[in-house]
């Protein structure tokens, strides 16, 4: 029986660590069209292989404003971005 729970025990211990590691790379953008280094930042991300995962806009009923949300799927060895 101890076997048997520490077989099971490792088990999910290995599927949370590549579930963890999988949802790492997978990061939330939220900035304005007005934000260029954030802009930047993204595009530096879509350079290098990233996939978008999601995205939405809304524009600000004001001005010209428009407020951007991307998820991104960041490959993995891709080097931070350096602002």
């Amino acid at each position: 029986m101890k076997k048997y729970l520490l077989l099971t025990l490792t088990a999910l211990m290995l599927v949370a660590g590549f579930s963890g590691s999988a949802l790492a790379k997978e990061r939330l953008f939220t900035f304005s069209n007005n934000n260029n280094g954030a802009v930047k930042e993204v595009n530096y991300y879509l350079d290098n292989g990233a996939k978008v995962v999601f995205m939405d806009t809304a524009a600000k009923a004001t001005d010209s404003t428009v407020i951007i949300t991307v998820v991104l799927d960041i490959p993995e060895g891709v080097p931070a971005y350096q602002k």
